[in-house]
Order: C-alpha cells, then sequence, then structure tokens
C-alpha cells in the first residue's frame, strides 16, 4: 500500500540548446515521498557526476530506509536523514575533486518532501539557485530562496550587479565538506503543482509564462514537456529540468515513527566501517562515501535521467569485497627542487647504500667460509679410529673424499664471493667516478650558471643604469617642459587677464551707453504717454462739451416742439370753439361724423384752413392726422351726447 495515493509526479531533462552534455539529474521517490532536482557544474564529466551522486546519495536513504506498514516517519528525522545523504555526497564530490586536481565541482539540490503523518504540509530542502515553486490556482509562490551573490544583495535581475559575481552561488554540494540544506515547510492542498527545476528554467521563462504552461496542461508529464520545450524556445542556453508533482486528494494522516538517522560527522568518522555500502563511480579508483544506513550490497543503478546528454554517468552500490579494496591517497611523491644537484645527490647516496650492503655481505661470508675451514681442520686433526676391517677402509676413504670435496666447495665459494665483491667493487667504483664526473660537469654547470648569472647581473645593472640615466633625462626635459609650459601658461593667463579686463571695460561702456540710451528712450516715451494723455483728456473734454451741446440743444429743440405744438394744439381748439359757436351741436357733430367717416384729409386741410394757412403741406398733412386721430373719441362723445339730447335725456 502506497502511503502517497494522492500525489502525481513527472520528471523530465533535456540539454539544451547549447550545451554539449547534461550535467542536470532528477530523482523520483514516491515510495518516501521525495523529489528532487541536482545542477551540476565543473565542466565535462565532472557536473554530471556530481548531481548524478547527490541525486544516488538521496536513492540509496530511501532504499535503506522503507516507510513502516501505515505509519511514517517524523519529518525532524526525514529532514535529517536527507541533509545527511546529501552531505555525505557532499564530502565524497569534495574528496573525489581534490584527488583529480579539480577546482569549483559541485552541484546545487532542490527537492520536496511529503509528510504522510501531514499530508497538507510539505517541506522543501535546497542549496543553490535550484528552485521550487508552488502553482495554486492562477498564482505562483516561490518557496525556496537562492543562494546566490544576485539574492543576497537584492538584485532582481544579475544584469544589475557587477559582471564577476553574475551567477556565483554561495551553496553547493560538493564545494565542502559539509553543506548547510535549507528546510522551509509549507502548506500544500488539492489541486496545488509543485515545479521542482534547475536554473536553465527560471532564467530562461518567467513566473507568469509557468503558471499559464501548468495551467494548460491536464497531466503532469504535459507540464514538464511543455515546460523543458518553452525554455528551449526561449533560448536553451543551459540544462533544462523540471519535475512536476500534482497534489490530489489528502488521504488520512500516519501516526509518525522516530528515524534512527546518525550524525553526519558520526558517518564520516565511521565511513571504513565493513558492514556499510559505499558509493563509487566505475569510472575512479576506490573513492567512496558511506551513507551510513544503506543495507543492500547488490548492483544497482542510479535513479537518474539526463536525456540528451552524450553519455549517462552510472553510479552503483558495489559487492563487499574488503580485499579488492584499496585506500587511495597512501603514496606520496616528491618534486626536487633543482634537478641536476639532486641526480647527482640521488646517485651518490645509491653508490654509498650498495657499497655498504656488499662489504657487509662479504664480511659475512668470510665468517662462514673461517667457520668451515675450522671444522673441517679440527676433522683433519681428529686422530683416526684404526681398524683392519674393509668397511673402515671404504669408510675412511668416503670421509676423506667427503673433506676434500668440501674444501673445494668451500674455496670455489670463497673465489666467487671474493669475484663477487671485486666485481661490486668495481661496480661501486664506477658509478663513483660517475657520480665525481657527474659533481664536476654539476659544479662546471653551476660556475658557468654563477657566471651567466653574474654576467646577467651586470648587464642587468648596465642596463639599469642606462635606464636610470634616460629617466634622469626624461626627467630633465619633463622639468624644462613644465617649466615651459608654466611659462606658457602665465603668459596666457596674463593675456587672458587683460582681454577679460578690456572686455570688462569694453562692457562697461557698453552698458553705460545702453542705460543711457535706455533713459533717453524711457523719458522720450514719459513724454510721449504725457501728450498722448493730454491729447486724449482734451478730446474727452471736447467730446463731453459737444455732448452738452447736443443735449442743450436737443433740449431746446424738444422745448420748441413742444411749445409750437401746445400753440397749435390751443390754435386749433380755439378755431373749433369758434366753429362750434357758430353752428349748432347737430350740424358740427354731423359734420365732423361725415368726415371722420370718409377719413378724407383734404377735408380737414379745407375746414381747417383758415387756422393751418400759416404752415406748409406736409405740417398740415401731419396736423390733420393728428386732429382726426384726436377728434375720434371727441366725435364719439358728441355723439353720445347727441343721441341723450334726442332721448330728453340730456
Amino acid at each position: 500500500m502506497s502511503h502517497f495515493p494522492h500525489i502525481k509526479y513527472a520528471g523530465l531533462s533535456d540539454v539544451g540548446r547549447k550545451r554539449k552534455n547534461n550535467e542536470d539529474s532528477y530523482g523520483l521517490f514516491p515510495e518516501i515521498g521525495v523529489f528532487c532536482v541536482a545542477d551540476g557544474m565543473g565542466g565535462g564529466d565532472d557536473g554530471e557526476v556530481a548531481s548524478a551522486a547527490t541525486v544516488r546519495a538521496v536513492e540509496m536513504f530511501a532504499k535503506a530506509n522503507p516507510l513502516p506498514p501505515k505509519a511514517g516517519f517524523s519529518k525532524d528525522s526525514m529532514v535529517a536523514g536527507l541533509r545527511g545523504a546529501v552531505n555525505s555526497a557532499s564530502s565524497w564530490i569534495l574528496k573525489r575533486a581534490q584527488e583529480k586536481g579539480l577546482k569549483g565541482c559541485g552541484s546545487t539540490f532542490v527537492g520536496v518532501l511529503f509528510d504522510p503523518c501531514c499530508p497538507d504540509t510539505a517541506i522543501a530542502l535546497h542549496a543553490g539557485d535550484s528552485r521550487l515553486y508552488r502553482v495554486r490556482g492562477r498564482s505562483i509562490q516561490q518557496i525556496t530562496k537562492d543562494h546566490s551573490a544576485a539574492e543576497l544583495i537584492g538584485a532582481k535581475d544579475e544584469n544589475e550587479i557587477n559582471p564577476m559575481f553574475r551567477g556565483m552561488i554561495l551553496r553547493a554540494v560538493g564545494i565542502q565538506k559539509s553543506v548547510e540544506v535549507d528546510a522551509t515547510p509549507f502548506q500544500v492542498k488539492q489541486g496545488d503543482r509543485i515545479i521542482i527545476c534547475s536554473d536553465g528554467l527560471s532564467k530562461m521563462i518567467s513566473d507568469r509564462q509557468i503558471v499559464s504552461i501548468v495551467k494548460e496542461s491536464d497531466a503532469v508529464e504535459t507540464a514538464v514537456k511543455a515546460l523543458v520545450a518553452a525554455a528551449n524556445e526561449a533560448g536553451g542556453f543551459d540544462n533544462v529540468t523540471a519535475v512536476v508533482v500534482e497534489v490530489d486528494k489528502m488521504p488520512p494522516a500516519l501516526p509518525a515513527v522516530e528515524l534512527d538517522v546518525p550524525r553526519f560527522d558520526e558517518v564520516a568518522d565511521n565511513s571504513a566501517h565493513a558492514d556499510r555500502n559505499t558509493l563509487d563511480t566505475s569510472s575512479e579508483t576506490g573513492v567512496s562515501f558511506d551513507l551510513g544506513t544503506a543495507t543492500s550490497s547488490t548492483n544497482t543503478s542510479c535513479r537518474t535521467e539526463a536525456t540528451g546528454a552524450t553519455e549517462q554517468t552510472a553510479i552503483t552500490i558495489p559487492e563487499d569485497d574488503s580485499d579488492s579494496a584499496a585506500d587511495p591517497g597512501t603514496f606520496e611523491a616528491e618534486i626536487p627542487a633543482n634537478p641536476d644537484k639532486t641526480a647527482g645527490e640521488d646517485s651518490a647516496k645509491e653508490v654509498n647504500k650498495k657499497s655498504k650492503s656488499n662489504v657487509g655481505l662479504w664480511i659475512a661470508a668470510t665468517a662462514i667460509a673461517l667457520v668451515a675451514v675450522a671444522v673441517a681442520v679440527a676433522m683433519i686433526r681428529k686422530p683416526a679410529v684404526v681398524s683392519d676391517s674393509p668397511e673402515s677402509v671404504v669408510g675412511k676413504a668416503v670421509e676423506t673424499n667427503s673433506i676434500y670435496e668440501a674444501r673445494k666447495a668451500e674455496e670455489l665459494r670463497q673465489q666467487r664471493i671474493m669475484e663477487e665483491r671485486n666485481r661490486q667493487e668495481r661496480e661501486a667504483a664506477e658509478r663513483l667516478a660517475r657520480v665525481e664526473a657527474e659533481e664536476r660537469q654539476r659544479k662546471e654547470n653551476e660556475a658557468k650558471l654563477a657566471a651567466e648569472q653574474e654576467r646577467l647581473r651586470r648587464e642587468a645593472e648596465l642596463k639599469r643604469a642606462e635606464e636610470e640615466r634616460i629617466r634622469r633625462e626624461k626627467e630633465t626635459e619633463r622639468a624644462k617642459e613644465e617649466l615651459r609650459l608654466k611659462e606658457e601658461a602665465a603668459r596666457r593667463q596674463a593675456e587672458h587677464e587683460r582681454m577679460r579686463r578690456e572686455k570688462e571695460a569694453e562692457h562697461k561702456r557698453a552698458e553705460e551707453i545702453r542705460i543711457r540710451r535706455e533713459a533717453e528712450l524711457r523719458k522720450a516715451e514719459e513724454e510721449r504717454k504725457r501728450m498722448e494723455e493730454e491729447r486724449v483728456r482734451r478730446a474727452k473734454l471736447e467730446k463731453e462739451r459737444a455732448e452738452k451741446e447736443k443735449a442743450l440743444l436737443e433740449q431746446l429743440t424738444k422745448k420748441k416742439s413742444a411749445a409750437l405744438a401746445e400753440r397749435r394744439r390751443k390754435a386749433a381748439f380755439e378755431a373749433l370753439r369758434r366753429v362750434c359757436e357758430d353752428k349748432s351741436a347737430i350740424a358740427f357733430v354731423r359734420k365732423i361724423k361725415g368726415i371722420a367717416d370718409t377719413g378724407s384729409v383734404n377735408d380737414i386741410c379745407r375746414m381747417f384752413r383758415p387756422v393751418l394757412a400759416a404752415h406748409t403741406k406736409e405740417e398740415m398733412e401731419k396736423s390733420a392726422v393728428e386732429l382726426i386721430r384726436v377728434m375720434k373719441p371727441i366725435v364719439v362723445k358728441l355723439t353720445e351726447c347727441a343721441e341723450m339730447y334726442k332721448s330728453d335725456a340730456f
């Protein structure tokens, strides 16, 4: 039964468009709820080995610590175990780099740990600039914080910082014996998608593009393919690796048990323990690191993928063979400072050493020979037992023959020893002669070298003296030139000062002239304004006088017209009164009514000709019209009076 039925996952790695080999690795370990990405560095196969070793360490930890049925390890112990695995990989990578003389070899690490005891909580572990995102709905959150120089100074873009610090990371696996792996807990819920990626993805596409691609993908496999393709389309300047983990419906929480995980320092100190497995590569010679918890001894391939890499690096657990394991790094090599001198000294030491060994061998052989001779002499001087039996005679003959052969063999052996000693002495003499010749040659070479050095020293002194003379001449010339330049500068300064004063005086005169002209212009302008104001005032007074005269004239005209009209009206009424007095009212009314009905102006004019005789025709017509207008209501009243008179009501 799986402890993580609610998790769907997929991973993909690609070499990119610019790189020749893939230094990225990723691991999918659903049996313990761990998914990780490692981005190697160091160039060539070294980056591949570093990233693969990091993921391999996590895999070995996963295999060595399977989750118990219906229970889970506490998250603290799991985090400690994963940190120990990563630190073991760091120690191994560092040791391998030191043995190979490599610099800058290492790997970043980022992973997520799901807790079966608390399904809604996950823990991000990382070291370096590889990232972990959480996509929820249309939002994205970066859970990890880059261990880089750009992040340290708060720069949003690496182009904002000094070029020497661009791409610099502050933590990595394999740079030191141990690495500090940050653990960041965060909440997860159904529908969340966790994106674990190398910087080849995060630096190529934006967070908004990541959200869009993940939301448009209906499966995690589709999502990782789309993310890698988008990074390559954006340029693909680096290896691209992505792992997508989707969280489905949450299962019930399981009880927690403690995992017995040794500390990293204990694991490192006991790395030579016989019953613990080691991690090594087939291309290396016995370099290994101890995980401290692995118990399997079968060869298994590393759970890593590097799609697009030229060659897949295989990291295996070897069989336990303590006899075949060699301890690397136990030999020492000393490089002499002076090869010529050291060669002679080594030859002399070798000759002296061999001479001493030959003398010892000769002394030992001589002592053995003397002992053998003494024994033989003693046997010869020993009184013989007289026996007349044939057996005794034969025995004596055999004994005498044996002593003779032994003596002859001893003489031959002594002769060979002497010959060997003479040969070794000759060889020693020859070696000593060669050493002396080499020593003489060395001394001659040293003398030549000393003479050459003396010659070079003298040449250097002469050169320095010549350079000093040239320097002094240059300094003298420079001083003369500086003096000339100073005099020239002083002359120019004086000339400039004179011209400046002249310009200032000229400017002052021009300014005075300008001020005087401006004063004259201002005075003329004031005079013009005064005259204009006087003209306007006079015009205004003239206009006011004309208006007053006109008003007075109009007033007089109106008065004359009113008086004339009044006189005319009075004359008309006077004439009418006289007419009325001469005739009866009825006849007058009828006559007036007839005139009013006909409305003839000529009749009116003829009627009032005596009254209006003194006026022109136009004035008469106007007076007649005015008279008709005035007389109409009078006629009406007179008519009413006549009617009343007829009806005896008057």
